[in-house]
């Protein structure tokens, strides 16, 4: 897959997974609050494509769902873990906003990184 077409479907991913999250929160389905990345895709792909996954790491804000989900294949974990279920990326406790995989890390108190 070309560069240019690998990002596409990043992005689009990332805003119908993002539609997704906002819609459950509408509906009363997801616990606490919910911080997308909505227009914010082409950033999270730009940057997670220009790094060394297996090097470089990651520190995302509250709004980390975009690069969370350009660095990773873990759409169901994510859901899962917004959704507060024992299969999420990390066991249901993190939420929105404290996820973890390899070398992405992100934190929701702004300024704490």
């Amino acid at each position: 897959m070309e560069q240019r077409e690998r990002f596409y479907a990043q992005m689009r991913l990332i805003r119908r997974t993002e539609q997704t999250f906002f819609d459950l929160y509408e509906r009363g389905l997801m616990a606490g609050t919910v911080h997308t990345s909505i227009g914010q895709e082409a950033c999270a792909a730009g940057v997670v494509n220009a790094l060394d996954r297996a090097r470089d790491v990651i520190f995302s804000s509250h709004r980390a769902h975009g690069h969370f989900l350009a660095y990773s294949d873990e759409v169901d974990g994510l859901v899962a873990e917004l959704l507060g279920r024992a299969g999420g990326i990390v066991g249901g406790v993190g939420g929105t906003q404290h996820l973890h995989i390899r070398n992405l890390y992100t934190n929701g108190v702004q300024g704490g990184i």
